[in-house]
């Protein structure tokens, strides 16, 4: 099953970000191989590299080009892989422009957990704005 040994590709600018995300993700799933991206173009480049990455956790604001530009070169009807947001945005203007994205799983706000991470994987029809992880229970 790929969610027990997943391959994850997170987008993030924040170092921090991405050092909390593969902890959490080795938590929850200690075979996971991690893949961090720190922009748009590095992003692309390693899934251009890495065909086994099935889900991508993409933030929105980073210097440059945007999550949303990732998406833009990304995201193909025939694509098996599945996008997510996961950012500290809760503009509704974020949330609306990545309803318009059909790769895109669901919107997340940071930080991550592992219950996230779990429906991210494991579940199909997740709510698609998740905003308030502190209620989600391990």
């Amino acid at each position: 099953m790929q969610s027990e040994s997943p391959t994850l590709l997170f987008i993030d600018d924040e170092e921090l970000s991405l050092f909390v995300n593969e902890q959490i993700a080795l938590i929850t799933y200690p075979n996971a191989r991690i893949l961090k991206a720190r922009s748009v173009a590095e992003g692309i480049s390693i899934l251009e590299k890495e065909l086994d990455i099935l889900t991508v956790f993409v933030d929105i604001t980073m210097p440059g080009e945007s999550g949303f530009d990732f998406l833009d070169k990304v995201c193909v009807e025939t694509s098996q892989k599945k996008f997510f947001m996961l950012t500290s945005s809760i503009d509704n203007r974020d949330i609306e422009k990545s309803k318009e994205f059909n790769c895109v799983g669901a919107y997340f706000v940071k930080p991550l957990s592992g219950r996230i991470l779990r429906l991210a994987l494991e579940e199909n029809n997740l709510p698609f704005f998740i905003g308030d992880n502190a209620k989600l229970t391990e």
